[in-house]
């Protein structure tokens, strides 16, 4: 359905911030408790179809789960995005 046909591999900080930044304004890491990371990310409002498809897609690219409720804040045109991502 969107493309992908590589089998998901293991979460990296530096190359899930790599690919995700290929799509968004700007992405940022924190790591949390074991295996736990708090991932932010900003887009412009028109973006938010290919967040959606992004979000979809996330683990058929990286062993992970998105933990909790998405977090939104707006700001003009620039949306923000809190994600809380476990790795399995």
């Amino acid at each position: 359905k969107h493309g992908i046909n590589e089998k998901p591999r293991k979460f990296s900080e530096a190359l899930f911030k790599k690919d995700t930044e290929l799509l968004f304004s700007k992405v940022t890491t924190q790591p949390l408790e074991e295996k736990q990371y708090i991932i932010n990310i900003q887009m412009k409002k028109e973006d938010l179809k290919k967040f959606h498809t992004f979000l979809d897609t996330l683990s058929l690219k990286y062993y992970v789960q998105i933990n909790d409720d998405l977090e939104f804040t707006t700001e003009d045109e620039i949306v923000n995005a809190k994600i809380t991502l476990e790795t399995l």
